[in-house]
């Protein structure tokens, strides 16, 4: 960046602005690092990250509910027959397809509106393992070979879930307001400004 600068300053090379920079001497080279320095700690990491975290709690939220709407779809498609696939007819259920389509009914909806979240999060995802392991890896040992992929993302994000809790906007924060919940922000050191 300083050799930039150090281009744009020789006049030489701009003979056409020589006389608007003519009153004003050429920058030091102390002077031109000291500016670089200004610009590079005005929008330092750390801060960038401060005012972009501040909506974390609510962008967990959204996602918390997006995912729990959509895997309670699927479970309304298996028990409900809603949402069906024109190309394919729902298949009479077995007592397995009950189960899962009980599980996802069920604790999807407890996951998008917040409630119990932990518990239905990780039932959710056990759910997701097991499905992977009994009807995908068959076909292969990677989600992509076996069509798998929509399984372990669930899996994995149910998982993620059951960590970090109910968040904002959810029924456990109002139920139990005392009881604690995951924060708006999280992250390392870096996320949060903290120095290592």
């Amino acid at each position: 960046m300083l050799h930039v600068i150090n281009w744009l300053g020789d006049r030489r090379r701009f003979p056409r602005f020589k006389a608007m920079t003519s009153a004003r001497p050429p920058l030091s080279l102390t002077t031109r690092r000291r500016i670089l320095t200004a610009e590079s700690q005005s929008r330092s990491l750390p801060e960038v990250n401060r005012s972009i975290g501040k909506y974390a709690g609510y962008v967990y939220a959204i996602m918390r509910i997006m995912v729990g709407l959509l895997f309670a779809c699927h479970g309304a498609q298996k028990l409900l027959g809603w949402f069906a696939n024109p190309k394919r007819p729902p298949q009479p259920l077995d007592a397995m397809g009950a189960i899962s389509g009980s599980i996802e009914l069920v604790g999807g909806l407890l996951v998008a509106v917040g409630l119990f979240t932990m518990i239905a999060a990780f039932l959710c995802s056990g759910l997701m393992a097991v499905a992977y392991f009994m009807v995908h890896f068959k076909g292969g040992f990677f989600p992509i070979q076996n069509g798998g992929e929509p399984a372990v993302l669930y899996c994995f994000v149910f998982l993620y879930i059951f960590f970090r809790g109910g968040g904002l906007l959810s029924l456990d924060s109002m139920i139990w307001p005392d009881r604690e919940v995951a924060p708006g922000e999280v992250g390392g050191p870096m996320r949060t400004g903290q120095r290592l």
